[in-house]
């Protein structure tokens, strides 16, 4: 039989369903699934309907797990949903989980960082610590209770540390509520002020003070004042008299607590007998050799002040012996044996043994002198471009306000106008307090420089004049400026007035300078045989400062006497090479004789250490024109 016969047999012929094998018998499934032949199929119709029903089950069966299969898939891509989503939701949680971590380590270590520089404060800590007063409640109805008194008395400590001009930055003044934190540390109710302040209690130095403010029978106060090492002492006064009570109590607690700064303060202050009167006691009671040393240092430079040279120099060499060497103590000292030299060629000669160790520690990479030192010692051997550095590094070192008795403006001033600077010097005496002594002094000597720069002694004589009757008044403007009354006679020389001159250097102590000026003087006057005899004398004496060499120069210069000029002028120099008015001099003998190249190479010399001089330009450029 052809295939579509067996085909329209299969699906539209008629069947005998009798005699159909079983199809849930394993054989008649095996027969189901084996194709029957042909023949068997046209000679079957059972066979056939049985098939044809197997394989409409088998396309249900298939169309069936299609629709289970479109139903899993369906729900495996709503499932890959949830689980990408839930990914996501895991990757926040775990990166919060990771910043709060990091957030916490933060906190922790900023906690602990806060509590090692807490105790680190503690361990460091060296303040006076003002504690709050005792008071009955009358005076604290009239508004003087406890902390208001402690407030005042611990101003007047603040206003006595500020008015210090010193070396050593001392102890703080401070209250005992002034690190009152209000930040709470968790779980133990305690303040950070409070943890702060048991931490010092516990581990610090500091100074505790107190005391009682009472109300006397007669209406006037009495201020009683104790504390760590300080006996108490009891100040009294009128009923309106706190302040004049609290400044005393200050001033007791920091002899008390801080007795180098007391004294030094006392010498700022202009009150040497106070401070001989407060040594001998301070250095009973003082600790150790450093501190011993910085108190007979200060007592040197009191009798110093006070005229007595002799005990000056016995102080300061027991402070320099009982110092250790190289320190700052022992340069300090060293320094004070300087200033407490007895006469001009001492000082001149321990000034540059002074900067001599100086090098050589340096040299050495040993720790040297303080700034402030190193400036006065080439002040006073006049070198002041060296002395201007070291005063600003002293000053910059101290907040501008400088660490030695003078303060930074008028030295400043100072320096500029011995440089021949005559604007900066002014600009520094315009920002200088005017009610300090210095600056006074200062602004006279600046106007002086100025007028003898522009070429105008006249205007030189009156503000020199104010300063020499300064200078003979005040025992401390001898000290600060011990050879500037000098400029006087050499101004009146100037302008013709030769008695005066030599009249009033005759006055004055006997500094080269001033006998520079009054044989510079004589000679104008036409006594070069006198001139010549008080500048013998001066030298035989003083033979280190360079004045005498100059003044002798410059005549002999004028005089035509070259030779003569130009040894003398060479020695000036040589005795102070950072000094520009030798230079200047010298050049100005060479261009007398017309060697102009040998002058400009001279006065290119000084202007390394004068360059806003105005006359020294004018000269080189005069030169340089010569030249041409």
């Amino acid at each position: 039989m052809a295939e579509s016969d067996l085909v329209e047999g299969l699906i539209g012929g008629d069947f005998d369903l009798e005699g159909t094998p079983d199809l849930a018998s394993p054989g008649a499934a095996e027969g189901a699934t084996a194709a029957p032949a042909p023949g068997e199929a046209a000679r079957s119709p059972e066979v056939a309907q049985a098939t044809l029903k197997l394989l409409r089950r088998q396309a249900a069966a298939a169309d069936a797990q299609r629709r289970l299969l479109e139903i899993q898939g369906e729900h495996l891509h709503e499932q890959r949903d949830l689980i990408l989503g839930h990914l996501r939701t895991r990757r926040w949680r775990d990166k919060l989980q990771l910043g709060l971590l990091l957030l916490s380590a933060a906190v922790a270590l900023l906690v602990g960082a806060g509590l090692v520089l807490l105790m680190a404060g503690a361990v460091a800590s060296r303040s006076v610590v003002v504690d709050a007063f005792g008071t009955p409640s009358a005076l604290a109805a009239r508004g003087l209770g406890g902390q208001v008194a402690a407030a005042g008395v611990l101003d007047r400590l603040n206003d006595l540390q500020t008015a210090t001009r010193a070396l050593d930055p001392g102890l703080t003044a401070r209250s005992a509520w002034s690190s009152d934190i209000r930040i709470q540390v968790p779980e133990t109710g305690v303040s950070l002020g409070e943890l702060e302040r048991l931490l010092r209690d516990r581990f610090g130095h500091d100074l505790h003070i107190g005391g009682d403010l009472v109300q006397k029978a007669d209406g006037g106060l009495a201020l009683t004042v104790r504390g760590d090492q300080i006996a108490a002492r009891t100040f009294s006064g009128g009923p309106d008299g706190f302040d004049s009570l609290a400044a005393s109590a200050a001033e007791y607690i920091y002899g008390q607590a801080q007795p180098v700064r007391y004294g030094q303060f006392l010498m700022d202050a202009h009150r040497g007998a106070d401070a001989l009167a407060f040594l001998p006691a301070a250095i009973a009671r003082a600790p150790a050799a450093a501190e011993q040393a910085a108190l007979l240092e200060t007592w040197s430079e009191a009798a110093s002040f006070a005229g007595d040279n002799p005990m000056a120099v016995r102080k300061a060499r027991s402070a320099m012996a009982l110092a250790a060497p190289g320190s700052r103590a022992w340069w300090s000292s060293w320094s004070q044996l300087v200033n407490s030299a007895p006469d001009e060629e001492s000082m001149w000669r321990r000034a540059a043994a002074f900067l001599a160790a100086r090098r050589d520690a340096l040299m050495r990479h040993r720790p040297g002198p303080p700034p402030g030192m190193v400036g006065a010692m080439l002040s006073n051997t006049r070198d002041q471009v060296g002395a201007l550095d070291a005063l600003k590094a002293d000053a910059t070192s101290n907040g501008g306000a400088g660490s030695i008795f003078v303060a930074a403006g008028p030295l400043f001033a100072d320096t500029y106008g011995l440089m021949h600077d005559d604007g900066e010097a002014q600009a520094y005496i315009e920002t200088a307090d005017p009610a300090d002594r210095y600056a006074k002094v200062e602004g006279l000597l600046v106007t002086a420089y100025a007028a003898l720069d522009r070429g105008d002694p006249g205007a030189a004589v009156a503000p020199l004049q104010a300063f020499w009757a300064m200078w003979r008044a005040d025992k401390a403007v001898q000290t600060a400026w011990p050879d500037y009354v000098c400029v006087l006679p050499h101004a009146l020389a100037l302008v013709g007035r030769f008695s005066e001159a030599a009249s009033s250097a005759g006055q004055m102590p006997p500094y080269s300078q001033c006998a520079a000026a009054r044989g510079e003087a004589l000679a104008l006057s036409g006594d070069l045989t006198g001139a010549r005899q008080v500048w013998a004398r001066s030298l035989r004496t003083t033979p280190s400062p360079p004045w005498v060499y100059m003044a002798r120069g410059n005549i002999e210069a004028a005089g035509g006497e070259y030779q003569a000029a130009k040894a003398d002028l060479a020695a000036a120099s040589a005795r102070a090479p950072r000094f520009a008015d030798p230079l200047k001099a010298w050049g100005d003998l060479l261009a007398r004789q017309g060697r102009w190249r040998q002058a400009l190479v001279k006065y290119d010399d000084a202007m390394k250490y004068a360059p806003a001089w105005t006359q020294l330009h004018e000269a080189r450029r005069i030169a340089a024109k010569g030249l041409r």
